[in-house]
């Protein structure tokens, strides 16, 4: 292994327990040392950005984003991703907002008590009505197929994207 290329993963004890020491975490070590961890699920969400667009590294708040994201020049855009994909949405807004389909029980769902018309996503989803009409996203959308191809080719500050994409 070359130096400097990977560094240690540190993490809590609490953590690893999560993960078959003899399988997962073996694979992911060299020498008896930590390098990662696998992911919990290869459907997460997550902010990708472009170090050259967005220099602040990593914005913290979704407000912080879209400004980084209005101050992108003409020919890039701040911010771009498939709107219309509830994966998306749902997995990087609804959720951060605290929205949810249906409640739960002790016993399961609650079919009875709909979330979607709770004020938490009502928040999202005006927030992602703002990101049409501010101008950051395109009207009508994009695919994924566009915003992940303009990423590659830098003209994308952010988008939500899965790891595995990348």
């Amino acid at each position: 292994m070359l130096p400097g290329l990977v560094s240690p993963f540190e993490t809590s004890d609490e953590t690893l327990a999560n993960f078959p020491p003899d399988r997962i975490l073996r694979a992911l070590s060299y020498d008896g040392v930590l390098y990662g961890l696998p992911p919990r699920s290869a459907e997460g969400v997550a902010l990708i950005y472009n170090r050259d667009i967005i220099e602040e590294i990593p914005p913290a708040t979704l407000d912080e984003l879209l400004a980084l994201a209005q101050e992108a020049s003409d020919d890039v855009y701040g911010f771009l991703y498939d709107y219309t994909n509830v994966f998306f949405n749902w997995g990087g807004f609804f959720s951060g907002y605290g929205a949810y389909i249906f409640g739960q029980t002790e016993q399961g769902y609650d079919v009875f008590d709909i979330g979607l018309n709770k004020p938490e996503a009502v928040r999202a989803l005006e927030f992602l009505v703002g990101l049409s009409e501010s101008g950051l996203i395109p009207p009508g959308g994009t695919n994924y197929e566009v915003a992940h191809s303009l990423f590659l080719e830098g003209k994308v500050g952010g988008q939500p994207s899965t790891v595995p994409g990348f």
